[in-house]
């Protein structure tokens, strides 16, 4: 009986450390439904071993889940900027002292990536129909 004891909380921790390797991030319904993390998730992969879970939310839901630490990573856009007309979006890490189980390493190698010449690249090219949704700024 101990050694079955033994067993299970052994492969209890191998799921929790395989895990380890994904992050959560909750995303704005807009930014989900135009199909733009699916396509860029596609290019994550190849890069990354991280799993990338997507939470779509609405932004208000997306900050108070980034404030709780219910998730690693936060992709929002700013509603004072949208009343100029300019609509950008910002990747946000949780914080990493308030929230200790937060996969940050993880995360801000998502955001980095988002970021890079690749990901704005990626980002620049995203079409729907032939239209341009978003436009990458972070160069």
């Amino acid at each position: 009986m101990l050694r079955r004891t033994v067993l299970a909380a052994a492969l209890a921790l191998v799921s929790v450390i395989g895990l380890a390797d994904s992050i959560r991030l909750a995303a704005t319904t807009s930014t989900y439904n135009s199909g733009l993390l699916d396509y860029l998730l596609n290019y994550y992969a190849q890069a990354s071993d991280t799993e990338v879970q997507v939470i779509s939310v609405g932004t208000g839901k997306a900050l108070r889940m980034g404030e709780n630490g219910d998730v690693d990573l936060l992709m929002t856009h700013a509603p004072a900027a949208e009343a100029r007309l300019l609509d950008p979006y910002q990747v946000i890490l949780v914080n990493p002292v308030r929230h200790q189980h937060a996969n940050v390493k993880s995360a801000r190698e998502f955001a980095q990536w988002m970021v890079s010449s690749e990901g704005q690249g990626i980002i620049g090219k995203f079409r729907i129909n032939g239209e341009v949704l978003f436009v990458p700024s972070a160069l």
